[in-house]
């Protein structure tokens, strides 16, 4: 299967972060990995990455705290 990359804004937008430093903190902990693909030298993510990620977010905010 073919890897599919967005920018930076699409996963903030998929994530439901605010600004780019939650998903920079993110590839800090090796939780999101971060491509470089062509000359452009953009940062790009994985669209499966991301969409895993936001499974663990939901799961996590449907869990019940004592």
């Amino acid at each position: 299967m073919e890897k599919i990359f967005i920018s930076c804004q699409e996963a903030k937008r998929i994530l439901g972060y605010k600004n780019h430093n939650s998903i920079n903190y993110l590839v800090q902990k090796n939780q999101l990995d971060e491509y470089m693909i062509g000359p452009l030298k953009r940062k790009l993510y994985s669209l499966q990455e991301v969409r895993a990620l936001q499974e663990i977010k939901k799961g996590s905010n449907n869990s019940v705290n004592p």
